[in-house]
C-alpha cells in the first residue's frame, strides 16, 4: 500500500496547536490510505489540553484557519 506524499506546514501546525491549545494533531481517512487524490479532503482529528474550553466560535475560527493552512497543500 502505497501512502500519499504531502507536504505538511510543521511550523502552522505547531503554531496552530499551540495557540489553540491542542495536545495531539492527527490525520485521518483517505490521506493515509493510497486512494488519496488532490481532490481529497484532508481529515484532521483534534485533542484539547484539559484546561481548554473552547467555544463553538473559537472552533469555527480554528476550522477556518486549519482548512486555510490544508487548501495550500494541496495548491
Amino acid at each position: 500500500m502505497a501512502i500519499a506524499a504531502i507536504k505538511l506546514p510543521m511550523e502552522k501546525i505547531v503554531e496552530f496547536c499551540h495557540t489553540g491549545q491542542v495536545t495531539e494533531f492527527a490525520l485521518c481517512g483517505s490521506v493515509l490510505r493510497d486512494d488519496f487524490r488532490p481532490d481529497s479532503d484532508i481529515d484532521v482529528m483534534v485533542q484539547f489540553h484539559p484546561d481548554a474550553h473552547p467555544t463553538f466560535r473559537i472552533l469555527d475560527q480554528m476550522e477556518a484557519e486549519l482548512k486555510q493552512s490544508l487548501i495550500e497543500i494541496l495548491t
